[in-house]
């Protein structure tokens, strides 16, 4: 919040995972970082509608350039999380633009709790801004999934509409070499943010 980042106090299976009062008006971000999941696709189908519905068409020309077909493909991944809270009549601040430091993390620009306004949006991955990444945009109560890519500067943009809204992302790398990948085939990284315009 305006005061810096706070530890929640929470522990591993707190339901919900953590709770805060806000003793200040005005915005706050709630920000979470897993431990591995590691998950196996017996389905190759279903593997890669996976890589086509999350932007990551990269990894489906990797199989096809290798001549290899995703059989018992395995993967590790981990959540980065974030989402908006705020009591009534909160405005906009200049460390609401910031980076928390989330190894994927997407990051508001200016202006994006109007919902009259165009919403944009950063990626970063390692805290540097990366190009051609799939944002997707799920509306509450809505049918459609908007989706955009950014661009060269890591910058994403969403017509004005009113939310709440849940932004998603993923970072794929390929898991051989990669402690963090713990012996899997690919190792993602699911970025968030959820928010509300007003």
């Amino acid at each position: 919040d305006a005061n810096g980042q706070h530890s929640t106090g929470s522990i591993m299976g707190d339901k919900p995972a953590a709770k805060r009062m806000m003793s200040e008006p005005g915005y706050s971000f709630l920000a979470y970082e897993s431990d591995s999941f590691n998950l196996g696709f017996k389905d190759s189908q279903k593997f890669l509608n996976y890589l086509d519905d999350e932007g990551l068409e990269w990894v489906i020309d990797w199989y096809q350039f290798q001549g290899k077909e995703p059989v018992d493909v395995t993967e590790t991944y981990y959540r980065h999380a974030k989402a908006l809270v705020s009591t009534v009549g909160s405005e906009e601040a200049d460390w609401m633009f910031k980076p928390l430091g989330l190894k994927v993390e997407i990051v508001p620009q200016s202006g994006f709790t109007q919902c009259d306004q165009h919403a944009f949006f950063k990626v970063l991955v390692d805290g540097k801004p990366r190009e051609s990444m799939l944002v997707r945009q799920f509306q509450k109560g809505g049918g459609t999934i908007y989706e955009s890519r950014t661009d060269e500067e890591g910058i994403v943009r969403f017509s004005p509409a009113k939310g709440p809204f849940l932004l998603n992302t993923v970072y794929m790398q390929p898991g051989e070499g990669n402690e963090r990948a713990e012996g899997k085939d690919w190792i993602s990284d699911w970025g968030s943010f959820t928010y509300a315009c007003k």
